[in-house]
């Protein structure tokens, strides 16, 4: 059996080819900085679902059209290239993958930002341990940063973290 459907390897091909005639060939002013990140084929290679990704989000929409408007012309390039038994119909779709991943990374950096600063107004002024948790010690003095640990365990201060 073969590591990898013939479907995806013509994909990644496609993928490539596409991306070339997008940014030397198709001469739209309407097209800005975009980028093929991927190609689905179908099994039987008759259809390929593109997706793209745009930099400037706000024209995200006129892009699909301009791209799914010159599809013709892209196959027509494709199949001047590329030898295929026949070339696939151009479906162009917005890749929501990076955006989706730039919300996930925001959403980190909250997090971080709020562990550095916990009696941040945002949070309600209190530091995340003190909400609503039992006091820290009982009847024994918290240790400072700089103290060594007295038992044989690392603590997350002399890890360096």
């Amino acid at each position: 059996m073969l590591p990898f459907k013939r479907s995806s390897r013509v994909g990644g091909l496609l993928r490539e080819e596409i991306s070339e005639i997008i940014i030397k060939r198709l001469k739209d002013p309407r097209v800005g900085f975009i980028t093929v990140t991927g190609v689905e084929m179908t099994d039987d290679l008759k259809s390929a679902r593109v997706y793209v990704s745009v930099l400037e989000r706000q024209n995200t929409q006129e892009t699909l059209k301009v791209l799914n408007s010159a599809a013709g012309f892209i196959k027509k390039e494709v199949a001047r290239d590329i030898s295929l038994r026949s070339t696939p119909h151009l479906v162009f779709f917005e890749d929501k993958s990076i955006a989706y991943g730039e919300k996930i990374d925001g959403i980190l950096n909250t997090i971080k930002k709020d562990a550095k600063n916990p009696a941040d107004p945002s949070n309600g002024g209190l530091a995340p341990a003190s909400r609503g948790s039992a006091p820290a010690s009982r009847g024994s003095a918290p240790a400072s940063k700089g103290a060594t640990p007295t038992s044989g365990d690392a603590t997350p201060e002399s890890k360096g973290e």
